[in-house]
């Protein structure tokens, strides 16, 4: 049998094969390729859906945000992130789910944003590596960092289509990839890492963050200003970077279109001072979400979880206060819940401390 006729007799028997090794050799020479030439992208994301659906808005406030936080890294004088989102789970496809692995497992992506499914995914395929060395208030065994309620989610418009969802961000293991063995891959790592340290960091850059519920009528500006204003006066520098910085989030809760999303928010966030109208804390309260101030003061509400501002001497402190006319506003403290890490007790403990700093400006008068 002449070699041509060995060859087609192979090629008949063995077609199939041939095919998909020569696709997998592709594929892991295409990924192998792209760890160790330079990449035209800052930083690359992929993001893990498993148990949420996966929207193009999704993708694109991941983008800008990451963008904001990860800068011109390769000093090509742009900001570029790569952001594929990517469906894993009972609702994938499974060809394009082992596709996209393959850049995963040889490293060429280190950073993941993702639903909890989407990130279980990961970690139960040994992906992923603890974020003990970057914060203590990880989720997920240590593998996940919560982005609701953080900074973070703050610094970009739009995170408000997360708020039914937790998201999260979580770290490739780096040890085990082709992407070790090579410079661009270390290089790759380390912007993972800088732009991890920058997003959890961005918790310290307030001295306390709080939110403003309304849920009568919309927060106006005037008011927001107001509380704002009253919350830097009685804020102190807690994190000891030489600035007093408070961080007020007013929500809309008279909207029924937003009220679940909010309340849950509320409810679940690092955010521990709460001012609100009167409806918002009753609610509030309702919800078994507020500490009882009887300890502290007897101008509360009829719920007993907000202390009274109309008519302090902490309402005339602040110029303003006659923005609110008739409607009454009142602070509260959310309860601590069960189990909390050093960070979310230091930033109950550190509410606590203003709200009786501020009740103590003067008591109400009858």
């Amino acid at each position: 049998m002449s070699v041509r006729s060995k060859l087609e007799n192979i090629w008949y028997h063995y077609k199939s094969y041939i095919i998909v090794s020569i696709f997998l050799i592709g594929t892991v020479v295409f990924a192998l390729h792209s760890c160790v030439t330079k990449s035209e992208f800052d930083i690359k994301v992929y993001y893990m859906a498993g148990s949420t659906s996966l929207y193009t808005e999704q993708l694109s406030w991941v983008e800008e945000a990451v963008g904001a936080a990860c800068g011109d890294v390769n000093g090509d004088g742009q900001v570029k992130v790569s952001v594929t989102g990517l469906r894993v789970g009972k609702y994938a496809d499974t060809a394009t789910v082992a596709q996209y692995m393959t850049a995963v497992q040889a490293g060429e992506v280190m950073i993941f944003f993702g639903d909890e499914g989407g990130i279980q995914y990961l970690h139960n395929n040994n992906y992923l590596q603890p974020l003990n060395e970057f914060t203590s208030h990880a989720d997920g065994n240590g593998y996940a960092w919560k982005v609701n309620g953080s900074a973070f989610s703050e610094k970009t418009a739009g995170f408000e289509m997360f708020s039914d969802m937790d998201l999260y961000i979580s770290l490739r293991v780096f040890d085990d990839t082709w992407a070790a063995s090579f410079e661009t891959g270390q290089q790759a790592y380390d912007v993972a890492c800088s732009f991890l340290r920058t997003v959890i960091g961005m918790e310290s850059d307030y001295d306390q963050r709080s939110y403003y519920l309304s849920e009568s009528s919309a927060p106006t500006d005037a008011r927001s200003a107001w509380v704002r204003a009253a919350l830097a006066s009685v804020c102190s520098d807690r994190n000891g970077d030489g600035t007093v910085r408070s961080d007020l989030t007013p929500l809309d809760l008279s909207k029924s279109s937003t009220y679940d999303k909010y309340l849950k928010a509320v409810s679940s966030e690092n955010r521990y001072l709460i001012f609100g109208d009167e409806k918002a804390i009753a609610t509030l309260s309702s919800e078994k979400v507020l500490v009882s101030l009887s300890e502290y003061s007897d101008a509360l509400d009829p719920t007993g979880c907000g202390w009274r501002v109309n008519g302090s001497d902490f309402a005339s402190s602040v110029a303003g206060f006659d923005a609110f006319g008739e409607d009454k506003l009142y602070v509260a403290l959310r309860a601590l819940g069960e189990n909390p890490s050093e960070q979310q007790r230091a930033m109950y403990e550190n509410a606590q401390g203003i709200l009786m700093k501020l009740m103590s400006v003067g008591k109400t008068e009858e």
